[in-house]
């Protein structure tokens, strides 16, 4: 029996939720601080994880965001910006990352229940991603950005996920580890929301339902 009953749906993120991606996302802060660092050498990972949650609340590309912050000069940030840009497409941020163990028995165990999705800023290389591991056939549906035209935190992406899905707002949950990107956005919505927290802030608001540091939590929860 549901947990839940009043919950159809549940949209999950993919970096940092169905995807353990902190490989690469390290590599990247680390190759956008050598990039700042040549114009300002005194900042540091700090400063990058300080400015980050303003950054992942504005629309568009988050490093973009984060050198616009703490790069004052605007003349200097495009070059920094194409460096990063050249130096992660060397990287492969699929192969740096990896699907959980225990990532399927949590699906298996909640698509008896519910309808499962994802709703996340990822490429089409993230539909092979889940097929290898083993899990795409889990989900209902599958919105992922480069696919439609439409990124976190634009609500426009939650609203197509909805249109696509017919799930309604007040019955459907969202999993995120970015409170500003993706889970904001779809509480205003009026979705309940699940914060994944990868231990990389200490603070979180008071309007966030449920809190998770492993995705094995969701069985307590749903």
């Amino acid at each position: 029996m549901k947990k839940h009953p009043e919950i159809d749906w549940i949209f999950f993120d993919m970096g940092g939720v169905l995807l353990d991606d902190a490989r690469a996302i390290r590599m990247s802060h680390e190759f956008l601080l050598a990039a700042m660092r040549r114009e300002d050498p005194s900042l540091t990972l700090d400063h990058i994880t300080e400015v980050f949650p303003e950054a992942s609340g504005r629309l568009g590309d988050v490093n973009r965001h984060i050198v616009s912050l703490l790069i004052p000069e605007e003349d200097k940030r495009e070059a920094i910006l194409k460096e990063v840009q050249m130096q992660n497409e060397a990287i492969d941020y699929f192969t740096l990352s990896s699907v959980p163990p225990e990532t399927r028995e949590v699906l298996e165990v909640l698509s008896r229940e519910y309808k499962l999705g994802i709703i996340a800023n990822q490429s089409i290389k993230a539909r092979q991603k889940l097929t290898e591991a083993g899990i795409f056939s889990y989900f209902d549906f599958v919105g992922i950005s480069n696919e439609l035209n439409l990124s976190k935190p634009d609500p426009r992406i939650f609203k197509a996920a909805f249109e696509a899905t017919g799930a309604a707002p007040e019955k459907s949950v969202m999993i995120d580890d970015n409170i500003e990107r993706g889970l904001a956005p779809a509480k205003k919505l009026g979705m309940k929301v699940v914060w994944y927290d990868l231990g990389t802030r200490k603070d979180s608001p008071d309007w966030i339902d449920f809190k998770i540091s492993r995705l094995d939590d969701l069985s307590r929860i749903f």
